[in-house]
């Protein structure tokens, strides 16, 4: 008899007790971007190719604050193809020179006009005395893979 009062007394307590809620976090898992940037237009397959990637127009396009960078040695073999992956959803510009004799600087003349050939995301040129805007040159990055064309001259 105890152990039925027992069994019974459990039974009541798990009928009258409100069940637990449980709370689970869940969190949206955002695919992060790659972005492929192929470049043309390289007259000599010498020197380096300076990559720049901005997501932002704080210092775009000088090499001052760029979002990520990369330097790609130029030669006969290699495909003159930059990739930058785990890119978050957001707005990005890419500058891009032809570091000729590998200094790491855009060289200019004395006119403060570069003498190595450059490059910018949409195909933007600006002037002749100064470089295209962010806003000229961003693109939208979300969620996609994306692939861009930059031609050096």
């Amino acid at each position: 008899m105890i152990k039925l009062l027992l069994i019974f007394t459990a039974a009541l307590a798990a009928i009258s007790t409100p069940p637990r809620t449980i709370h689970r976090t869940m969190s949206t898992v955002q695919k992060k971007a790659s972005l492929t940037i192929n470049v043309s237009g390289v007259s000599e397959r010498k020197g380096k190719l300076q990559v720049a990637l901005f997501n932002s127009a704080e210092g775009f396009p000088s090499e001052a604050k760029p979002f990520r960078t990369e330097v790609l040695n130029i030669n006969d073999n290699n495909p003159l193809q930059v990739i930058f992956k785990d890119l978050p959803d957001g707005e990005y510009s890419v500058a891009v020179y032809h570091d000729k004799n590998s200094n790491g600087k855009l060289d200019k003349n004395l006119l403060g006009i570069p003498v190595e050939d450059y490059g910018f995301s949409n195909d933007t040129r600006g002037t002749r005395m100064s470089a295209p805007s962010f806003e000229d040159t961003k693109m939208q990055i979300g969620g996609a893979d994306a692939e861009v064309a930059i031609e050096v001259r």
